[in-house]
């Protein structure tokens, strides 16, 4: 079940695989067709080769930000079940990550700790949509941009390797399998080459219809959901094919009706088939999903969403439904991360003059 509960977090996150726009893609094949195969041999985890992390190199000597030694296990695994949770604090989580990795690390049956290794990639791939937003947070310091870049780079890093120790297993366990792309797509959203980002997409299209034809209610319909997403976010070119998206996520919420990212995608592949009365229609069905279905921050960031697209359709009533239950929920816990990726003055959600969040859909 935690599993499962990770990997939906993640899919409501700042994935919405942007990175695998149309342009995007066809920038990578231009580029794969023009640049030698030598010039792509870099890899993106040789940290210290690339000019951009060497000027970072003082930031990590520098990074006095530790999290608590912790020796009892207990405790150790207490805080990382409650600080997993925190997806609105970089360092909390970031903390969490570490512990649960110790966890895993110092227990004696570590090999055979499938399904704890499973939760853990999970929650690392997670982690990459709480940087995203903040990488989406505009008029930052300079200071904060390389605290990112180095966060992404090791999670990255850390999330490989746990990933390979989960490679026996994922080749009869599909859970395991979904996990394994999930955390890859995730990977690949920031400090990653637009080539490498192709390949990673192309990759995990193969394996998402491959676990979805074995499985269409994987994960309570979690890896079709993230295949539709993909199915819509590709150009055709490349595989996309959003009847096929649109075909997947109907079956889909038909049988997981508080599935708000499935709402969210479904939408958005009948925009972009200009069947505005059946998104209106769907919009209505999302709204209507109880606040307590959802975990809070996967509520305030899928609402925002959602309430943009119905303000675009001319769906007023319906999107003061998501700012109504939106404004509840960050009245009550303030602490929860606004979405910046559509800001409603461009600028990461705040006007750079004021310094005040509009916090508007």
């Amino acid at each position: 079940m935690k599993l499962k509960q990770q990997l939906r977090q993640f899919m409501s996150g700042t994935l919405a695989l942007a990175l695998m726009s149309s342009s995007a893609v066809a920038l990578a094949v231009s580029e794969e067709k023009s640049d030698s195969a030598s010039a792509k041999a870099q890899s993106i985890f040789a940290d210290m080769e690339n000019p951009e992390l060497k000027r970072m190199a003082s930031f990590r000597l520098d990074m006095t930000e530790f999290c608590a030694p912790v020796a009892d296990q207990e405790r150790k695994r207490e805080l990382y079940q409650e600080l997993v949770k925190y997806h609105w604090d970089r360092k909390a989580m970031g903390c969490a990550l570490q512990y649960g990795q110790e966890l895993i690390d110092e227990d004696f049956w570590s090999y055979f700790l499938v399904e704890e290794k499973a939760e853990l990639l999970a929650a690392r791939a997670e982690y990459f949509s709480v940087l995203n937003k903040l990488y989406n947070a505009h008029y930052q310091g300079g200071e904060l941009t390389d605290e990112l870049v180095w966060r992404w780079q090791k999670n990255r890093r850390e999330g490989m390797a746990l990933s390979a120790e989960l490679d026996t297993f994922s080749a009869w366990v599909n859970e395991v399998k979904l996990v394994q792309v999930a955390f890859s797509l995730a990977s690949s959203q920031r400090e990653t080459p637009t080539s490498e980002v192709v390949t990673i997409s192309s990759a995990a299209l193969v394996e998402l219809n491959e676990l979805v034809a074995d499985d269409a209610e994987l994960a309570d319909g979690i890896a079709a959901t993230l295949l539709a997403q993909m199915l819509i976010s590709l150009p055709e070119f490349s595989g996309g094919d959003p009847l096929k998206a649109i075909d997947l996520l109907r079956e889909s919420l038909a049988k997981y009706p508080n599935n708000l990212t499935a709402y969210r995608w479904l939408i958005e592949g009948f925009v972009l088939e200009r069947e505005e009365d059946q998104a209106i229609e769907y919009l209505k069905q999302a709204a209507a999903v109880a606040v307590d279905q959802l975990p809070p921050q996967e509520y305030v960031d899928l609402a925002k969403e959602l309430g943009g697209v119905a303000i675009r359709l001319g769906a007023t009533d319906v999107a003061n439904v998501f700012r109504h239950n939106r404004k509840q929920l960050l009245k009550i816990k303030p602490f929860l991360l606004e979405r910046v990726e559509r800001a409603s003055v461009g600028h990461g959600g705040e006007n750079p003059i004021t310094g005040e969040s509009q916090n508007q859909f």
